[in-house]
């Protein structure tokens, strides 16, 4: 068994590799198609250098039909030809990851307390900055959630009030009132304001006209026909409802402007 140590720097990502996703789209192979090895190359060095990344050690030694370890010599020419879609049997793999960690292991302990404290160190830092990531990365989604969130809850308010009908809008009782003690009304303020929405007049001013014509009393009716807030005339439409009394109320004023009620 390896101590706990040993088992925390063999689980490297240049020792664990063969079994880690490969990632073929950061680099493309050089044209040539050979690699000379130089004094100092490992398999896992020549793969960064020509892949992008240190994870087809593995394709090299099995392409190149290399024996069980990491071994290579300066000078040694490598055949790197669609190194990357090689396909390596389990059988080799799983020897090739048994002869690094032995040969890491061998070299480990004759390391000085030094060296070992520097990779300790290493695997500390490694650590910390991966977890760092990890945060960094859930604190963006977390970010990107609650923008998301607020700009749905932004939408659906914003099609709420679009689509409430007036006679049920939650609006003040209106600012508007007459000397003879007349208002537009909860009900009468509501239907103020999306006239004032749809026609660009003034809020107050539909406030003035439903307080004068009606007293902000949907249900009132006139004599000679007209009704509703607006008390418009049948002509205009329906004033069976507070909608209908505002689509009216519409009309009217599309075909005569505020002459129809007398501005």
């Amino acid at each position: 068994m390896f101590k706990p140590t040993l088992l925390a720097l063999i689980s490297l990502p240049f020792l664990t590799s063969a079994h880690a996703p490969k990632h073929t789209t950061a680099h493309s192979p050089r044209p040539t198609a050979t690699y000379t090895v130089k004094e100092g190359d490992t398999l896992q060095s020549i793969s960064e250098k020509r892949f992008g990344t240190r994870e087809f050690a593995d394709e090299i030694a099995y392409q190149n039909r290399l024996g069980i370890g990491n071994t290579v010599h300066a000078g040694q020419v490598l055949d790197l030809t669609n190194t990357q879609s090689v396909q390596v049997s389990e059988g080799f793999r799983d020897a090739w990851v048994e002869a690094r960690i032995n040969d890491f292991a061998s070299q480990f302990s004759t390391q000085k307390p030094e060296d070992v404290a520097r990779m300790h160190q290493r695997i500390a830092e490694q650590e910390e900055e991966a977890k760092k990531a990890e945060e960094a990365r859930q604190a963006e989604e977390a970010k990107k959630a609650e923008e998301a969130k607020k700009a749905e809850e932004a939408k659906k308010k914003s099609e709420e009030r679009k689509n409430t009908p007036a006679s049920v809008a939650k609006q003040p009782g209106g600012s508007v009132v007459l000397s003879n003690g007349n208002t537009a009304g909860s009900v009468g303020s509501a239907a103020a304001a999306e006239m004032a929405r749809r026609t660009g007049v003034p809020a107050s001013t539909w406030e003035t006209i439903i307080a004068r014509e009606s007293n902000g009393q949907p249900s009132a009716y006139n004599p000679s026909g007209a009704s509703g807030l607006f008390q418009t005339m049948p002509g205009w439409g329906s004033t069976a409802t507070v909608e209908d009394q505002i689509n009216a109320a519409e009309r009217a004023y599309n075909a005569q402007g505020l002459s129809a009620w007398g501005f």
